[in-house]
């Protein structure tokens, strides 16, 4: 969990990220990411592990924009938020691993 993000792990990340999604409030839209890794990778690597290791975020990080989405009946919305997602999609992927790997141990132990 505390080691270096990768530029593997970026690329991995933008490879799994979906086309024609809405932008968050920082205006980059997926296929920004998809299109031109190859190029961003080590720069993004470099913001990331500043943002990582410093433990400061920029502040609209954490600004979603809620949208409401009609549903099948009028008067019935579902809200969605839209955030800048490439940077929680890559710290969200080391979080299901270290769940996974605890609860494989987890198991591995009790049985």
């Amino acid at each position: 969990m505390d080691t270096c993000i990768t530029v593997d792990e970026i690329s991995l990340k933008v490879n799994k990220l979906k086309r024609c999604k809405a932008h968050g409030s920082d205006m980059l839209l997926n296929e920004y990411f998809i299109e031109c890794i190859d190029m961003l990778a080590p720069f993004i690597c470099d913001i990331f592990n500043a943002v990582f290791n410093s433990g400061r975020y920029p502040e609209e990080w954490f600004n979603g924009i809620i949208v409401p989405l009609h549903k099948q009946s009028v008067g019935n919305y579902r809200g969605i938020m839209l955030l800048s997602c490439l940077f929680t999609f890559v710290l969200n992927g080391r979080i299901e691993k270290f769940c996974d790997f605890f609860l494989y141990f987890r198991c591995s132990f009790w049985s």
